[in-house]
């Protein structure tokens, strides 16, 4: 195990016990709308991490931890157009799943072509960087105030 593998490692523990921590706060206490989707993207991205040392075994592994990958933004910004459904967001959550399966796509496109390809080696920073920009820039497009204040800030960290 080289040092990248052993951090992506220790990130997926850590991220773990933040999924514990916000599951034993959330069986002890009402779930708030939103929830759901931000522990589901959480918990796909453990997987992606923790699946992470034995990518290179094959494109349809590399493929599937790309996916896992791709799903937190997009789960992020679901959960919190629940969780804020009162905050006008820009854009709608038709757009949010258009986005996601446009990136996975852009993903197969990527592991279906020959390795050796520009697209091969392309696809998964593209499908990646259009979900991370359209998360980040809708949540920058949040209105003034002091909710907005933070989920603009929620944007900053996620571009």
């Amino acid at each position: 195990m080289d040092a990248l593998d052993a951090s992506l490692l220790t990130g997926a523990g850590a991220l773990a016990l933040a999924c514990l921590g916000l599951s034993v706060f959330a069986w002890r206490h009402r779930r708030q709308p939103g929830w759901g989707p931000w522990m589901l993207g959480s918990v796909a991205a453990v997987l992606a991490l923790s699946l992470s040392p034995w990518r290179s075994s094959g494109a349809a592994l590399d493929a599937l931890l790309e996916a896992l990958l791709l799903a937190w933004p997009l789960a992020m910004l679901i959960g919190l157009r629940r969780f804020h459904a009162r905050m006008p967001l820009p854009a709608s959550a038709r757009l949010d799943a258009g986005v996601g399966l446009g990136a996975l796509a852009v993903l197969m496109l990527g592991a279906l072509s020959p390795a050796d390809a520009g697209l091969a080696a392309l696809a998964p920073a593209a499908a990646s960087l259009a979900v991370h920009l359209y998360a980040a820039a809708v949540l920058f497009c949040a209105p003034a105030g002091r909710d907005g204040t933070t989920v603009r800030l929620l944007g900053a960290a996620l571009a």
